[in-house]
């Protein structure tokens, strides 16, 4: 079965300037990433690590935990391994922040609200991390997931449901794109169950990826 490289991919090319940068201009440049996130780049593949613990932000400590109903998500998949690497961000539509932990359940569903003949299993290099959301801010998280060997004919449209764990309750929103579009995975083994996994559960969304850019533009002038 095919497997899937650490996520996401959109955080690693990111870097300080070139070596020939005055001393001063690369340290500003290497703390204001620092700062901004870029530390997800180097996550940690242990199996089911769990990041934080007593040195986690204490808002991700205070903060309620996210329900169901007020998120939003929106999602999609591209080709990875064989599979389908899906990136599923998530936005707070409340009025208050709060913060997504723990590992959801993922099933995808076709467009009449049937899912998928899938099996979700856990991967061995799960990352675990808590990510407080501020109410209103788009994309502010990201749901890795992993989707290998499907066998059967194409499924057409599809949503991905996720279910919160603690009784949070469920969201469902588009799967085929944008982030990424609608790739459907290469049959790898017939006669396999068709299997998902979630294999960072969370990190930065879109919106954090956008910010770090914006602090490497402007520190890379200095």
């Amino acid at each position: 079965m095919p497997q899937p490289s650490r996520p996401p991919d959109r955080h690693k090319h990111v870097r300080c300037g070139p070596l020939s940068v005055l001393p001063l201009a690369s340290l500003a440049c290497c703390a204001a990433l620092v700062l901004a996130g870029c530390a997800a780049s180097a996550r940690p593949a242990s199996p089911g690590h769990q990041r934080g613990g007593p040195g986690r932000p204490a808002s991700a400590a205070a903060s309620l935990p996210c329900a169901g109903a007020m998120l939003r998500i929106r999602a999609g998949r591209e080709g990875e391994n064989g599979g389908a690497h899906g990136d599923i961000e998530f936005t707070n539509t409340g009025s208050r922040p709060c913060v997504l932990r723990g590992l959801p359940q993922v099933a995808i569903v076709q467009a009449g609200g049937a899912p998928l003949p899938i099996r979700l299993v856990r991967a061995p290099n799960l990352t675990l991390s808590p990510v407080v959301l501020a109410a209103g801010a788009p994309d502010a998280a990201d749901l890795v997931v992993f989707w290998a060997n499907w066998c059967a004919r194409p499924p057409g449209p599809l949503s991905a449901r996720i279910t919160l764990p603690a009784r949070g309750g469920v969201v469902t929103g588009p799967f085929d794109g944008p982030p990424d579009y609608n790739l459907v995975p290469k049959c790898i083994s017939p006669g396999s169950p068709s299997t998902i996994s979630v294999i960072d559960a969370y990190g930065p969304g879109l919106q954090g990826w956008v910010a770090t850019r914006r602090v490497w533009r402007v520190t890379w002038l200095l």
